[in-house]
């Protein structure tokens, strides 16, 4: 193989890289929490950009051994009082297939073998959780023969062009391979680009120093699919600080040990002590090398890809949701019945009602519409209005759909349970679209009641505002509210009507509403 550059290389042919990321599928859905990692100090070198990316040789197999970790505490908590576990495992890596018109361009067999599970920090033997226990019996047999079965990698230049994977490997199974994965993400030369790797589409700059390459993240610029929400009020947020490193080791052309850690921080804005500090690591070893496999021919990797297996696929680098069943749940109907006594009227001043309030909507937000509509059609009138709150504020489909069904807004003698949805509809914490959509559609209808239609138009104006500060002000039905509010502002002579549309403007905080404000300002009726 032709050397790396002269000037990349260290005193005794190695190069070392230091590489800042996110620590990939191990990490998972705290990937927003952590931070303040020190880092290495580097001052970045003149360095001649190598023509050479990583590579493995032909027919060799190389043995690594490997270890991800996760670790939480408080943010000042120290290492050893930190709670975490950690999977290892050895890690047996070799060269499939090579691209017969460029030798940087490889197709990589990754195997996960001789899993272990253990605590990061020792534990006595009754503290211990994994005393006596087997890996088959902490993850099943599927889920470790999934974890077990081969990853595939499409590499070119020490860029993950594509993985393979089954597409039905559980999320949390293929969220491990993608961290695997994302390791190998790497490069020989300095400069800023965006890469993508399990945390997702993220601006990196790599710096080089000697014989040590360091790559830093932005990770506050990475881009992936959102899991969760915050509340766009900041005192009701939270703030998240997260840094990340990974240092990689490399002789003749491919590593030999990386080492990745990333931390994150998340605090509660309301109460700062209400905090936590989560500790992530990877760390990949060379053990050695012997015969392996023969490379197979070919001119294109998807090609190579059916004959080695047609069941594998494409799968996207960044980790995915992973989507956890709740396993010994109440049904809706038997929660309800547990906590109904507690959401009677003279029962809501306990803190047991704010704590059966809470677990109701988090059960709602697992229900069908079926399952709704059937407990609000069978609860008294006294318990009623609790329950449209709770219903309203799991801000699901399935909840929004049975609150429509459920309420007749034709009926005059019926506000205040539709008088209930609406308020919260304009209290809820992450609307979407389809909300503000059953809004004006139910604006469009027949409504009996004046004072019901009147506060309808006004959170429509609350619902446009919390839309357009989640990004969404240029959504069909946003733009739709919109229109909605300032005509009828322009066009109504009616009094009420003039401070219904004005109120829901002060609650929507349109700039374009500014002039309509003024004028009325001027005629007095603002």
């Amino acid at each position: 193989r032709p050397p790396l550059s002269r000037t990349a290389r260290g005193p005794a042919g190695g190069l070392h890289f230091v590489h800042l990321r996110t620590m990939g599928g191990f990490s998972g859905s705290v990937r927003a929490l952590m931070a303040c990692l020190c880092l290495l100090p580097a001052a970045t070198a003149s360095v001649t950009e190598p023509t050479d990316g990583p590579r493995l040789r032909n027919d060799k197999l190389y043995k690594f051994s490997y270890s991800a970790e996760v670790l939480i505490d408080r943010p000042r908590g120290s290492i050893e009082d930190s709670v975490g576990h950690r999977i290892s495992s050895i890690v047996e890596a070799n060269l499939v297939w090579r691209n017969p018109s460029s030798k940087d361009d490889q197709l990589l067999r990754i195997l996960i073998k001789d899993v272990k599970i253990e605590n990061v920090n020792e534990r006595s033997d009754d503290k211990n959780i994994f005393m006596g226990t087997k890996t088959v019996d902490i993850l099943g047999k599927d889920y470790l023969a999934t974890l077990q079965r081969p990853i595939y990698l499409n590499w070119n230049h020490g860029k993950v062009k594509s993985l393979y994977l089954y597409p039905d490997e559980p999320s949390i199974i293929k969220n491990i391979k993608r961290g695997l994965a994302s390791l190998f993400q790497m490069q020989l030369n300095p400069g800023s680009d965006n890469e993508v790797d399990v945390s997702g589409n993220c601006k990196v700059t790599y710096q080089i120093r000697q014989n040590q390459v360091t790559k830093i993240k932005a990770l506050e610029t990475c881009k992936i699919a959102k899991t969760g929400f915050t509340s766009q009020t900041k005192v009701l947020g939270v703030t998240t600080k997260a840094t990340s490193a990974t240092i990689y080791t490399v002789e003749d052309n491919f590593f030999k040990s990386v080492l990745a850690e990333e931390n994150h921080i998340l605090s509660l804005n309301a109460h700062r002590a209400f905090a936590a500090k989560i500790v992530s690591k990877q760390k990949l070893t060379f053990q050695n090398s012997e015969a392996g496999p023969k490379v197979v021919a070919g001119k294109q990797v998807a090609s190579i890809m059916k004959k080695l297996d047609p069941k594998y696929e494409v799968s996207s680098l960044p980790a995915e949701p992973v989507k956890t069943e709740c396993k010994n749940c109440l049904s809706l109907a038997d929660h309800w019945k547990a906590i109904r006594k507690h959401m009677k009227p003279e029962n809501l001043s306990s803190a047991e009602a704010g704590r059966s309030f809470l677990s109701s909507i988090q059960n709602l937000r697992r229900s069908t519409k079926e399952e709704i509509l059937q407990i609000l059609r069978t609860e008294s009138a006294g318990v009623l209005p609790q329950l449209v709150d709770a219903v309203t504020f799991a801000q699901t489909p399935a909840s929004l759909e049975a609150m429509l069904e459920y309420l007749d807004f034709k009926n005059a003698s019926g506000t205040l349970l539709q008088e209930r949805f609406i308020y919260a509809c304009g209290l809820a914490t992450h609307p979407h679209e389809r909300m503000l959509r059953a809004l004006l559609d139910t604006n469009k209808g027949i409504i009996g009641n004046i004072e019901i239609r009147e506060t309808v138009v006004i959170i429509i104006g609350a619902l446009i505002r919390k839309l357009c500060l989640s990004g969404g002000c240029k959504l069909p039905a946003v733009e739709e509210a919109k229109a909605l509010v300032l005509e009828g502002l322009g066009k109504t002579e009616n009094g009420s009507d003039v401070k219904m549309y004005l109120m829901a403007m002060k609650n929507a905080r349109l700039p374009e509403g500014v002039a309509f404000l003024v004028q009325h300002a001027e005629i007095g009726r603002a």
